[in-house]
């Protein structure tokens, strides 16, 4: 079988969850399948080996007119890409810059499509002022892709709460399967622990996945922080870790390669992941794949995704972040305990994911399922 995966937007500048997801499935599809994987060319070095990379040639946008420009020059490149790339499944994530080549090449070639919805942003004001326009732009687009995902054979929902937003949106329910993003169990459990950070954060470096509610909650305290990730705010918030002379506490890494992060997640005290919004929380699951303590913000589908295993924050309460920091600097997290609620939670290994992502693909019932007929997701179980 032939598979093509594409993702036009951030990949060449910060590595996503999402991204991670779609590419994390295609290195288990390339082990059985012909898989390619359209990008912007600077991005083709990040995919695995074995998958056909798809690249052309791209900018990163500097300006809120050159972020619109980039990404309409990507659908165009990509569409064009996607009408000569005979497939038999396509797979891509939920912005327009994916779902529209997606949808070219599904009326092109007769092509099964998924899109995979981790996140959809909500009617609301940026967290900054000079970022409202960026949001304001990204909404929009946003609002036309999901116009197009009734093309869709199966969209794939990362939680409960985004079906119902899904459904409410007028996506036939038929149509939504709730899966959650594939993480590599394997590649953490065998990554060796590097015991450089006490608190680490991983993520894309932007001001919704709290990392300046982090440093003001562990400021002064005995931890030494890592922030790991690219991201449009990685520079702002260096220059902030900088002008305060707190770079003895905090070190921001940039991208680093899935093996070394994996080796700081499993040699750190805590991951703290003070997200303001998130489609899962694919590196709160990683880590409890590592067995590390995680500090977070509690988000209205946690609970349903990882139980009691993290320990939980109100959202925005950064008292309360500082509070759960200090004792961890204290070494007084109880992780035997928190081990023990880890047993009770389950995470998707890709592999297992992969292969059930192309069975719902392949399953020609899914796209006449009556309504009600949602599907839930086939999890593989923490190990031990």
């Amino acid at each position: 079988m032939k598979i093509l995966l594409m993702n036009n937007g951030y990949l060449a500048h910060t590595v996503s969850g999402g991204t991670n997801h779609l590419i994390g499935l295609a290195e288990a599809y390339a082990e059985d399948h012909d898989v390619s994987f359209i990008v912007p060319a600077p991005a083709a070095d990040l995919l695995p080996a074995g998958v056909a990379r798809i690249g052309y040639p791209s900018r990163y946008p500097r300006s809120l007119v050159g972020m619109i420009t980039t990404y309409l020059t990507r659908i165009v490149k990509a569409a064009r890409l996607a009408r000569r790339e005979p497939a038999d499944v396509v797979l891509a994530l939920s912005l327009l810059y994916d779902v529209l080549p997606a949808v070219v090449h599904r009326r092109t070639h007769g092509s099964r499509l998924g899109i995979f919805v981790f996140h959809l942003i909500p009617r609301r004001k940026g967290h900054t002022q000079r970022r409202r326009p960026q949001f304001a732009t990204s909404y929009l687009a946003q609002r036309i892709a999901i116009r197009l995902y009734a093309s869709a054979d199966v969209v794939f929902a990362g939680n409960s709460g985004v079906v119902e937003e899904l459904k409410e949106l007028g996506i036939p329910e038929g149509r939504i399967l709730v899966q959650h993003p594939a993480i590599d169990t394997e590649s953490i459990l065998e990554a060796r622990p590097i015991h450089r950070y006490d608190a680490l954060f991983i993520g894309r470096m932007v001001a919704r996945k709290g990392i300046y509610d982090l440093v003001e909650a562990a400021r002064g305290l005995d931890l030494r922080v890592g922030f790991v990730g690219e991201g449009e705010e990685r520079a702002r918030l260096q220059r902030l870790i900088t002008e305060h002379g707190l770079g003895d506490q905090f070190e921001v890494t940039g991208h680093l390669s899935a093996t070394e992060a994996h080796g700081l997640l499993r040699g750190c005290r805590c991951l703290v992941l003070p997200s303001y919004e998130e489609g899962y929380g694919m590196v709160i699951a990683e880590a409890i794949a590592a067995g590390r303590p995680v500090i977070t913000y509690e988000l209205p589908h946690y609970r349903d995704a990882f139980g009691s295993g993290p320990i939980y924050v109100p959202v925005g309460d950064k008292a309360a972040l500082r509070s759960a920091l200090a004792i961890a600097a204290k070494g007084g997290l109880d992780e035997s305990a928190i081990r023990s609620r880890y047993r009770e939670v389950r995470v998707c290994d890709k592999a297992e994911v992969a292969r059930r992502v192309l069975e719902a693909m392949t399953d020609h019932r899914q796209r006449h399922a009556p309504s009600g007929s949602t599907r839930q997701e086939s999890f593989t179980k923490q190990k031990p």
